[in-house]
């Protein structure tokens, strides 16, 4: 399976992590007798993550991290390290997707007792209306096309899907989206009817592409300063300096399999010079503080042996050093 980015759903680090130490929000970050309590904080160079919008997420970092702590989807990546963490394991659904005539109808049934940050119910027609949202390329921008692509919908005659989404459309568009992807309340079913056969196509229900959105919440493109949250955290406020989450109270820990979230409060602060981060992780200057991406080149030696890629001493309990570029740690 080839055609999707392998993106592990649990808490995000790195390729080389670094996490501070000394606090109980250190032991959400190294994984040794966590507690729950407590600030967790990302320090990142970059302005902001690309996007929030579950349609518009496409990068793994921003997939990640935004998967591990604000949006649920259909099914996830197995939480666990080693080769089992790249199968798929139930998510907001009871299963893994369940084909039919030859991968090309894929039927999920969705969990009960589980809620948007509002306390509204997650139903069918939530996820048959956030898929809808893909289709908006005016407006919606910048997410994978798969639904665009696989959905069995007719295209017009310069190959565009006659479907454009749920904010402009016609007759006609509507009633061909309507029976790609059909709803069944009574059972809780989703099921995507597709134009071609899909073997893996629940990999693809690993994107927030095909995730819930509530119609009456949704803003267009200014969904992407704030989106509902389905997971653990929702935003507590989004600007230039930092992306603060604080625990969802209608997220329900019996209903979520995949994410054990320990700290109260998740800060992924921007704009942080690569130089001066890495030097606030040499000295531990903040104890709850990851890394969210690799030290500079020219700092790698202050954190691993170069030779052998383990952790120095100084280290210990602080660094993990993985091929996977959406490292995981046990959050």
């Amino acid at each position: 399976m080839n055609k999707f980015k392998t993106i592990p759903p649990v808490l995000i680090a790195t390729a080389l992590l670094v996490a501070g130490c000394g606090s109980s929000s250190n032991s959400v970050a190294n994984g040794t007798g966590a507690v729950k309590g407590g600030t967790l904080i990302f320090l990142e160079h970059s302005p902001k993550l690309d996007h929030l919008d579950p349609n518009r997420i496409y990068t793994g970092r921003d997939l990640a991290f935004m998967n591990s702590f604000v949006t649920r989807t259909l099914v996830a990546y197995n939480p666990v390290p080693g080769a089992a963490g790249t199968l798929l394991v139930p998510d907001l659904a009871t299963d893994t997707g369940v084909p039919a005539n030859q991968a090309k109808t894929w039927t999920f049934t969705l969990r009960p007792d589980t809620k948007f940050d509002d306390g509204n119910a997650i139903t069918c027609q939530d996820v048959k209306y956030g898929t809808s949202r893909s289709f908006a390329t005016d407006l919606i921008t910048d997410g994978p096309s798969y639904a665009i692509q696989w959905l069995d919908i007719p295209k017009d005659s310069n190959g565009n899907s006659i479907y454009t989404g749920p904010y402009k459309n016609t007759p006609a568009g509507v009633a061909a989206y309507d029976k790609a992807v059909t709803c069944d309340p009574t059972n809780r079913t989703i099921t995507f009817n597709l134009n071609t056969s899909v073997a893996d196509f629940n990999y693809f229900a690993t994107y927030g592409a095909i995730s819930p959105i509530q119609k009456a919440r949704d803003n267009g493109d200014q969904y992407d300063l704030s989106p509902q949250a389905t997971g653990p955290y929702k935003i507590a406020s989004n600007t230039k300096e930092a992306l603060v989450l604080v625990r969802n109270d209608n997220w329900n820990q019996a209903s979520d399999p995949v994410r054990t979230p320990y700290p109260n409060r998740v800060e992924l602060r921007f704009g942080i010079d690569e130089q001066v981060r890495d030097q606030m992780m040499l000295a531990n200057s903040i104890p709850s503080a990851v890394n969210f991406l690799n030290p500079l080149p020219v700092n790698r030696n202050k954190f691993f042996n170069e030779t052998t890629g383990a952790a120095l001493p100084s280290m210990a309990g602080r660094a993990i050093n993985n091929s996977d570029p959406n490292a995981r740690s046990p959050a």
